[in-house]
């Protein structure tokens, strides 16, 4: 047998289901104004406290949902679940332009999107905020909410309605709490009436992904009871210690002032006190994320370091319950080792960022590509409860080696005015001193001719000027380290090589602090006693090592520059020059020995 379903009951369903599509995208919705409200909606501009409407919306990847942004607000007066007051409906309502997390209309503001001003007969009311999205022709509920107010009978005494005392907004019990019995507070009327005031205290159970302004509006309270002229009662058994779906762990309350009207003989309404939120702390307090950026910082003993920092966000609790600030008192990580942390603990505002805060990270894996951070922090709940959360795998990003730019160098130079450079034929230049490089241990030097340049003065050249036998590398020597010179073919030597290696005796390296000497060769020196000539050269020394099972290396050029006394007459200028050509003045120490200066 085939069920028949009434087309206006398939109707009211398929128009349910399309309206809870977007709920919710919008919220918490807050509405400020006075609990009673003037009778001409013209004067709400200049209230106090002034009418203001607030609504927030999560951002997806920074950026807010494109149906909110387009969204259309239809703010309307009700009584009874009628719309009294507005002159706009859910197509027709004036756009929202929420282009941003949080949204605000204040006094006039508020009265343009109602569209028109009303006079208000003495009774209740709601003054209801809704957001529909248009997008694709489509109507979609993104969220609503509504607020009670009264307008008094102005021959009758203004009241100020009840406020709520405990449970305090956003209140959390633990469970075994809350099973208990629970007295609620509130603040009388005033000024106090004639005659009995009841009290009539409601309370209602949040249903899952539900505003309190829906419950309120939608839900039967589980609770409501009547006091006469007290403002506290005591309630048992209101939590059965579960919150199974549909329903949540959260609660709203509020209570509303009744008295007898004198001249009707009837009950009237002296005001309702704002409705706050409790709950069992089992409904959490929102989430938090953390925003991490990392560069590269310098090599420090051989080891790459980074500078982290860190913001954290406080999401909103999308139950519309609890909500806390968070107090983040710890970083660690499991990768590698944190220092200068020096900015913690921090405070996450509700909804807000923390202060950035900056670290020192090295991986203790070398060449690592990835990092990972753990936070531990406590929200401020009431319970101490601890939020811990990962940073999950951070990618580290690529560091230029500046390895070469901390390594101190020490090359030799050349020892000018000292005869002893000048060797047999008159054709070899002998470089030494002292060549360290540090603090890193090598396993290879190598010396490199990268430039040679001979001149002379006037035209004092021999005729075989040829380049190819000069300014070549014959041999050199560094203590405790094997010279090899580049061979031919057959592995002799050749004397023709701008390059020597100096290879340690072990792969563990040396440490490199030691006497060295390399031998150059030089043309062939003519025999006219006024000709002298002059040499400027460059040697290119490379390092290589290992570091961290890398093997790298690191060079430095070093450039000289000398002169070659007379060969015919062997004898020394009166003053030698300090560089080819250039006399300053009279030789000092061993060069006035050889000069005999005194």
């Amino acid at each position: 047998m085939k069920l028949k379903i009434p087309k206006l009951l398939l109707l009211s369903f398929c128009i349910l289901s399309f309206y809870a599509k977007g709920q919710n995208i919008i919220q918490p919705i807050t509405i400020t104004m006075p609990a009673t409200a003037q009778a001409n909606t013209a004067s709400w501009a200049s209230s106090v406290p002034p009418i203001i409407i607030t609504a927030q919306t999560k951002l997806q990847n920074g950026q807010v949902n494109g149906n909110v942004m387009e969204s259309k607000i239809l703010v309307t007066i009700k009584k009874g679940g009628s719309k009294i007051c507005g002159s706009y409906t859910s197509q027709t309502a004036p756009s929202s332009n929420f282009n941003t997390a949080s949204k605000t209309w204040t006094g006039a503001n508020v009265l343009q999107l109602l569209g028109q001003d009303c006079v208000l007969s003495p009774g209740n009311y709601e003054l209801c905020v809704q957001f529909y999205s248009m997008n694709s022709a489509q109507i979609e509920l993104l969220g609503e909410s509504c607020k009670p107010f009264t307008v008094a009978d102005i021959k009758q005494e203004n009241f100020s309605a009840p406020t709520n005392i405990f449970p305090e907004n956003n209140k959390q019990f633990k469970e075994n709490d809350l099973k208990a019995p629970i007295t609620f507070r509130w603040t009388p009327i005033v000024p106090k009436p004639q005659g009995t005031v009841t009290y009539r205290l409601k309370v209602w159970q949040l249903m899952q992904g539900q505003s309190a302004a829906q419950a309120i509006r939608s839900n039967q309270p589980i609770i409501s009871k009547d006091v006469d002229n007290i403002t506290q009662l005591s309630i048992n058994n209101l939590y059965d210690g579960s919150c199974k779906p549909p329903y949540s762990c959260d609660f709203a309350w509020a209570v509303e002032a009744l008295g007898k009207d004198a001249a009707q003989g009837n009950s009237k309404s002296f005001g309702t006190s704002e409705p706050t939120f409790f709950g069992v702390n089992s409904a959490g307090c929102g989430t938090n994320t953390d925003s991490v950026t990392v560069k590269c910082g310098p090599i420090i003993q051989g080891k790459q370091t980074y500078t982290v920092t860190v913001s954290f966000r406080n999401i909103i609790s999308s139950s519309g319950g609890l909500q806390c600030t968070t107090v983040m008192n710890s970083i660690t990580s499991t990768t590698g080792v944190i220092s200068a942390l020096a900015t913690l603990p921090v405070t996450i505002p509700i909804g807000g960022t923390s202060p950035t805060i900056t670290f020192t990270y090295v991986p203790t894996v070398s060449n690592a590509t990835t990092a990972s951070f753990m936070y531990n922090g406590v929200w401020n709940d009431g319970f101490s409860n601890t939020s811990n959360f990962g940073s999950g795998a951070i990618v580290l990003p690529v560091c230029r080696c500046n390895t070469c730019d901390l390594v101190q160098w020490q090359t030799p130079d050349l020892i000018k005015y000292d005869t002893n450079w000048i060797k047999g034929t008159n054709n070899q230049l002998t470089l030494y001193g002292n060549i360290g490089f540090g603090p890193q241990k090598i396993i290879k030097l190598s010396t490199e001719i990268v430039d040679f340049y001979w001149y002379t003065e006037g035209d004092c050249k021999k005729c075989n000027s040829n380049d190819y036998y000069f300014g070549n590398l014959i041999s050199g020597s560094a203590a405790g380290l094997t010279a090899t010179s580049i061979a031919d073919a057959s592995g002799i030597p050749l004397s023709t090589s701008h390059q020597i290696d100096f290879v340690s005796p072990t792969l563990s390296g040396v440490s490199l602090n030691t006497p060295f000497a390399l031998n150059i060769s030089l043309p062939p020196q003519t025999q006219l006693s006024c000709c002298t000539d002059c040499f400027r050269f460059c040697i290119r020394y490379t390092a290589t090592f290992m570091e961290n099972g890398v093997c790298k290396t690191c060079t430095i050029v070093k450039c000289y520059e000398t002169k070659r006394k007379h060969r015919k007459t062997g004898m020394q200028p009166k003053y030698l020059p300090n560089q080819c050509g250039d006399v300053t003045g009279p030789p000092k120490g061993e060069a006035a020995q050889m000069n005999g200066v005194k």
